[in-house]
């Protein structure tokens, strides 16, 4: 490696003791300091041979980080996580088994419920609403449905 390879090497290897980051995010700011393609992947080879990268741990701390956090369903991150750090659908779907599925019910009723007044009737106009919402979230129907059906058996009640 060279001079400058090293350099930028030891920069990466202390950004990714600071935090978790994806293979496609530590390229991206390698190019910003200066480094050529070749570079890149001689730097992130060292990397991921060391342990500083990996894409399943990435990916698993991510999902967890997003559903804890930021309250997303899985569709949110799945997407996330293609679309922003290029990680592969084998490897999302692997760090997406940690998600449970009643945990993920929970927590869109929870976030619903927010949405919804006390005594406000459900009507057409605001299950749309909530759809629309649970959508952005990253929940799919049949979850808004499910939880839609819990929120009206305890209103009833």
């Amino acid at each position: 490696m060279t001079e400058h390879e090293l350099q930028l090497l030891a920069w990466a290897q202390h950004q990714c003791a600071q935090q978790e980051v994806s293979p496609f995010a530590m390229r991206q700011k390698l190019t910003k300091r200066g480094a050529n393609s070749t570079e890149c992947n001689h730097i992130l080879e060292a990397l991921e041979a060391e342990g500083f990268i990996d894409e399943l741990r990435f990916a698993t701390a991510y999902v967890h980080d997003k559903f804890c956090f930021d309250r997303w369903g899985r569709l949110k991150i799945s997407y996330k996580l293609t679309a922003n750090h290029q990680i592969t659908q084998t490897v999302i779907n692997k760090a997406l088994l940690q998600l449970n599925a009643e945990e993920e019910l929970q927590l869109l009723e929870g976030l619903l419920r927010g949405k919804v007044k006390e005594n406000e009737p459900l009507t057409e106009e605001l299950k749309m609403k909530l759809l629309r919402f649970s959508e952005q979230r990253g929940f799919t129907k049949t979850q808004f449905f499910a939880v839609l059906r819990r929120i009206k058996k305890s209103t009833d009640e």
